[in-house]
């Protein structure tokens, strides 16, 4: 009966704390994260595009993360 005791506090504690790393490690959004403006920035870099264009997408993308 003892050992059966045991090894239900040993599970207890295991999924505890599986449960509470669970919880905690939610993906939050960084600054490095694709906006729409910066994936568009990305797709148009290898673009023949005018060097004013390539700014305002560049200031567009750099816009869109803060």
């Amino acid at each position: 009966m003892k050992h059966y005791q045991t090894t239900i506090h040993r599970l207890l504690i295991a999924l505890i704390t599986l449960f509470a790393v669970a919880c905690s490690s939610g993906a939050k959004k960084s600054p490095n994260d694709e906006t729409p403006e910066c994936m568009k920035y990305r797709t148009m870099m290898t673009a023949p595009l005018p060097p004013a264009e390539m700014v305002k997408l560049k200031n567009n993308c750099e816009q869109s993360r803060h």
